[in-house]
């Protein structure tokens, strides 16, 4: 499976900003950071890269090192070059979907310039993991600080999203003061890959909710040795934190959510739907048809690439 190239977006930046400071919502009373203890010598990474090893091995933990094959690559190229693409009508844009030379641009991109042996290195130069929770083989980066007091931070990423969205973001996370910080800053930083996302296996059967996700996240944090936690998330990370959260308070340092989810009141959202309700036949399809008519055609030229490519 081949990981989007990474970019600095706000989610990552806010995420960075926000564990940095530790403006999290607190759920016990005082301030975590007071926890920490100011140090002065550093432990050596070595020893305590040794003091984890052995104690993943006791939970059936094993080190993990992305090597895709030079034959998954080539088959790549292969299909790259043989993408066909679909006609687009005259000084159009994006009014029916996808743009045809913007798609090119793509194409072009993935052909020449992306270099997935240098992704494979950045990502490699953190610790990863595997181990098997709840019947899936689950992948995860356990990148730890060499301070031992720093606050284990599980980050949880969304959809569509990976662990190599944190990339850019870990580095300061454990070692603050290699950026300009202060060790009392740092962080154990926990980067799960979502079932059937990167690394981890994809589920065989129903019922893996974001719900059973979070048990699942839960599960895993416990295996690795950490009793409390933080957990910021966006997307689907943000709606699997909110049911960790719901589930084990007491575990929990702090959430930081970058994605709230909200409705309008039950009584307005009755009041639309008996409106509706209210309208003329004709005049109900109207609605629904200028409602849904952008996105229908938005769909009909990019669908074109799919049907073309098959």
């Amino acid at each position: 499976m081949f990981i989007k190239p990474v970019c600095v977006s706000r989610y990552l930046l806010g995420t960075a900003i926000t564990a940095l400071s530790l403006v999290f919502t607190s759920f016990t009373a005082g301030n975590p950071l007071d926890q920490i203890q100011q140090l002065s010598n550093k432990p050596n990474q070595n020893i305590i890269m040794n003091e984890q090893q052995e104690r993943f091995a006791d939970n059936n933990i094993t080190p993990f090192e992305i090597a895709i094959s030079d034959e998954d690559l080539q088959d790549l190229r292969e299909r790259l070059q043989r993408t066909r693409l679909p006609d687009q009508l005259n000084e159009v844009s994006w009014e029916y979907g996808s743009d045809l030379d913007y798609m090119r641009e793509i194409l072009g991109y993935w052909q020449d310039d992306f270099d997935w042996r240098e992704q494979e290195r950045q990502l490699n130069q953190f610790d990863q993991f595997k181990t098997d929770i709840d019947g899936l083989s689950m992948h995860f980066i356990h990148q730890r600080s060499n301070n031992p007091d720093a606050i284990p931070l599980m980050i949880v990423h969304g959809w569509p999203g990976s662990v190599s969205e944190f990339m850019k973001i870990i580095g300061p996370l454990t070692d603050p003061v290699a950026h300009g910080g202060d060790i009392s800053d740092a962080f154990h930083v926990i980067a799960p890959s979502l079932p059937g996302f990167g690394f981890s296996e994809a589920p065989s059967e129903r019922g893996f909710s974001p719900e059973r996700i979070a048990l699942l996240l839960a599960d895993l944090m416990e295996r690795i040795g950490y009793d409390r936690y933080a957990i910021p998330g966006g997307d689907w990370g943000a709606i699997i934190n909110r049911h960790l959260a719901n589930h084990y308070p007491d575990r929990l340092i702090g959430m930081h959510s970058n994605m709230i989810l909200a409705g309008p009141p039950a009584t307005q959202s009755k009041e639309l739907m008996l409106a509706t309700l209210r309208m003329k036949p004709d005049e109900r399809g109207k609605r629904i048809w200028r409602t849904k008519l952008p996105i229908r055609i938005f769909r009909e030229q990019t669908t074109n690439f799919r049907l073309c490519a098959s």
